[in-house]
């Protein structure tokens, strides 16, 4: 059955205020469009969970739509920081964000014990930082395998996001799905959230996918929706299809999140004033050109070598 949905009904049907969400990639398959969505649908008191996935987390929360965030790097990369939540965080500005830092081994235990149905895993990565004492998440237990009378260890809970969007670079009409660069946290939250919305530079034939079986990140039966959303991920990269759009990250982006009232004019004519990611990329060629675009676009493949899945 097909789980073809515009990202509009995607996000309307699965994305819930008080909701606790996973956006993934690593600076780059960052699934901008669906942020952009969530913001335009005006969604509310999120939680959000992050590893490194560039600037949507601030544009997020810079629309009121984020009031806990579990995070281990966020920011834009361009200008090393994320000024929208350094506001919520200490101002308050739009509303009261509630912070909890972690390293990235703690995301991923937190995860990865969602995935298992466990509900808690220990975690060592974080002795010795001041993250713990600042974390009321961690706790301690007992190492019921340590020669040590009532040694304690310290653990973190499994978690279950709700929801899970990941952007790749193709998907079956089913949600199988094809990734390939870095993969950050995304197979383990996809496997570990109630829900995943997959969205997809090219939507391809289930034959395609099921040609190169170890390169499927999410199987189709733990999809709930796939959105072919080509430029997905911009203006993070997106391996095999475009770099990252710098200037823009640099110069748009980035310099508007540094003030509210301009990080706010950008929200207005990126995300409230465009209908929808078409949209979005008509009015970034008006005001850039078609040519500066393209420029993005990767044009010299590199392949790696195929591979021989036969057994005879």
């Amino acid at each position: 059955m097909s789980k073809i949905y515009s990202m509009e009904d995607a996000i309307k049907k699965y994305v819930n205020d008080g909701d606790m969400i996973y956006l993934g990639g690593w600076q780059g398959s960052v699934p901008y469009a669906a942020a952009h969505e969530i913001i335009r649908q005006n969604k509310r008191n999120l939680k959000l969970i992050a590893g490194a996935s560039c600037e949507v987390g601030d544009h997020l929360v810079a629309a009121g739509c984020v009031n806990e965030a579990y995070i281990s790097w966020i920011g834009n990369d361009a200008t090393k920081g994320s000024h929208a939540i350094r506001r919520a965080w200490q101002e308050g500005i739009p509303q009261k964000l509630e912070i909890y830092d972690f390293n990235n081994m703690a995301i991923i235990s937190m995860l990865l014990g969602g995935y298992y149905n466990l509900p808690f895993v220990p975690l060592k990565g974080m002795v010795g930082s001041d993250m713990i004492e600042n974390n009321s998440i961690v706790r301690f237990t007992t190492d019921p395998f340590s020669n040590e009378d009532n040694k304690q260890i310290p653990v973190v809970p499994g978690i279950q996001p709700d929801v899970a969007i990941l952007h790749v670079q193709r998907s079956d009409l089913h949600g199988n799905s094809h990734r390939w660069g870095v993969l950050s946290f995304d197979h383990l939250a996809g496997m570990a959230a109630k829900k995943v919305i997959i969205t997809c530079e090219e939507l391809v034939s289930s034959d395609l996918i099921r040609s190169d079986p170890n390169r499927t990140m999410i199987p189709g039966i733990k999809v709930a929706a796939v959105v072919h959303e080509p430029w997905g991920a911009h203006p993070a990269h997106m391996p095999g299809y475009y770099e990252a759009d710098w200037d823009y990250r640099l110069n748009i982006s980035g310099e508007a999140s540094r003030k509210l009232e301009t990080h706010e004019s950008y929200l207005e004519e990126w995300v409230y004033g465009v209908k929808d990611r078409k949209a979005y990329l008509e009015h970034y060629v008006n005001r850039f050109g078609y040519s500066q675009l393209e420029k993005l676009r990767l044009k010299d493949p590199i392949l790696s070598p195929s591979v021989n899945y036969g057994w005879r």
